[in-house]
């Protein structure tokens, strides 16, 4: 079993549409101080050399997905506080691998995917007049590269209820995540409690191993290998 050693994973993320970043603000005069704040966003994501070398995908050996956390103020709605702590979740997919069907085996589809979840500190001012706030946050966490096949049912085989199990094969390798970013948030002239969110992140982290994509296959027994 062939798996391809990791050194580092470098990500910049650069979330293309921001969704939502929702926040509860405490009015003091014409200054606002956030207390709590939701966001959802699309990235983007720039592997290591060593990584996008073996990606070998059709977005020129990028990852696509979505980010998604929260941030609250420690100190509550009675003082402002010039960080806020949270949680922060991503996603991102680096490919995906379709097998057609054998005498053996049903077509499949493997799918290549790295997560993250991170406990965050934002550093930013504890109080703004401006609609733009920066921003810079450290992270620390876990990451999971996750490869997983799975029979490619089409949609008469979901309206039929096919009984046939769906997952066949799934690998899991974590290890240790670090990050920083820096970013700024843009709320809007009408609302508060909406604002653009655009953040570029290095994230590094533990050595770690995962599945290169392109060497699950199925041999000729029928069982799911990796070459």
């Amino acid at each position: 079993m062939e798996l391809f050693h990791l050194t580092t994973v470098r990500r910049f993320l650069l979330p293309v549409l921001t969704l939502v970043a929702l926040g509860a603000q405490a009015q003091m005069d014409s200054i606002r101080t956030e207390n709590l704040s939701m966001y959802l966003t699309s990235q983007v994501t720039i592997p290591s050399a060593e990584f996008r070398s073996v990606i070998n995908n059709s977005i020129f050996n990028l990852g696509a997905g979505v980010s998604a956390g929260f941030l609250f103020n420690p100190l509550g709605k009675k003082q402002a506080s010039p960080a806020l702590l949270g949680i922060d979740f991503g996603y991102f997919n680096y490919g995906i691998d379709k097998t057609p069907a054998t005498s053996k085996t049903p077509p499949l589809k493997s799918t290549y995917n790295v997560f993250t979840w991170n406990g965050v500190i934002r550093i930013r001012p504890p109080v703004f007049h401006s609609r733009f706030v920066p921003f810079a946050d450290g992270m620390i966490g876990v990451k999971v590269f996750n490869a997983i096949t799975k029979v490619d049912k089409d949609a008469l085989d979901l309206v039929l209820n096919n009984s046939q199990p769906e997952v066949l094969n799934r690998v899991n390798k974590s290890g240790l995540n670090y990050g920083v970013g820096i970013g700024f948030a843009a709320y809007g002239k009408k609302t508060e409690a909406l604002a653009f969110t655009l953040r570029a992140v290095y994230m590094w982290g533990a050595d770690i191993d995962y599945v290169v994509r392109g060497s699950l296959a199925v041999d000729s027994n029928g069982f799911i290998i990796i070459k």
